[in-house]
């Protein structure tokens, strides 16, 4: 057993595995997390082996782990039952990837320390605003569309003017084909606006059917004008250009 344990040298093109003892190829180890970079003492196979014991629970040997579906419940901290794993919201930092309580339990929670939550979370942003700000930036950038769809319920919310399905832009983006309402130019490229078919001003509501998906200097010019008055104005250029 004194070979297993002797000292790495460079010049070496195989190394034995002090799990299952076999001698391989250097390959077949994972380098160590340190300066020099020496491979470990277990190779891949016995490390893959032994997280998948540790992950489920049961032995890796004569198992087929791939078809390992894993648990089906888990048991709730708050309410103390066991609910369907469907049931509970998802947490990257927790093993299972999954919060401890289920969402039920959660929300009550939440609604109960609101204050409390809130100053925690000021505490953490004064004490480190960067990593905050590049949170939210990064979720803005991942949830584009549904950030319009709720600026613009939060905008008829004060006017009391109706809300929209969280989901409407990327309907509205697949149904015009990604295009302009009015100038058909490719929203993908430019940007885009949800536009209210009859602005909100003059007695348009904040609903699914009244929104369209439009480019931003559409969107600008049009501002509160009827959109037959928009489109006269579109037309009335339209025909300058080809007159000239």
């Amino acid at each position: 057993m004194a070979v297993l344990f002797k000292r790495f040298s460079k010049s070496q093109t195989t190394k034995i595995c002090t799990k299952c003892e076999c001698e391989k190829p250097l390959n077949a180890f994972r380098p160590r997390h340190d300066r020099r970079g020496n491979p470990q003492s277990w190779c891949i196979d016995c490390l893959v082996k032994r997280t998948r014991e540790l992950r489920h629970g049961i032995p890796a040997e004569g198992r087929n782990i791939a078809a390992f579906s894993g648990p089906t419940e888990k048991f709730c901290t708050g309410c103390q039952q066991t609910k369907p794993l469907n049931a509970f919201a998802k947490h990257a930092k927790l093993r299972d990837g999954l919060q401890v309580q289920c969402k039920a339990c959660h929300r009550k929670y939440r609604a109960e320390n609101r204050v409390t939550i809130s100053v925690k979370r000021r505490k953490k942003y004064v004490a480190n605003p960067e990593p905050v700000r590049e949170a939210s930036r990064k979720k803005r950038r991942k949830n584009k569309f549904a950030l319009k769809v709720w600026r613009l319920n939060r905008e008829s919310r004060m006017r009391n003017a109706g809300t929209l399905s969280p989901h409407l832009a990327e309907f509205l983006m697949e149904e015009q084909g990604g295009k302009c309402a009015y100038c058909f130019a490719n929203l993908l490229k430019t940007g885009f606006h949800m536009d209210h078919y009859i602005p909100v001003v003059l007695g348009g509501r904040n609903e699914d059917f009244n929104i369209q998906l439009t480019c931003p200097t559409c969107n600008l010019r049009k501002n509160n004008k009827h959109p037959l008055d928009f489109l006269k104005v579109i037309w009335r250029e339209k025909c300058e250009l080809m007159a000239a």
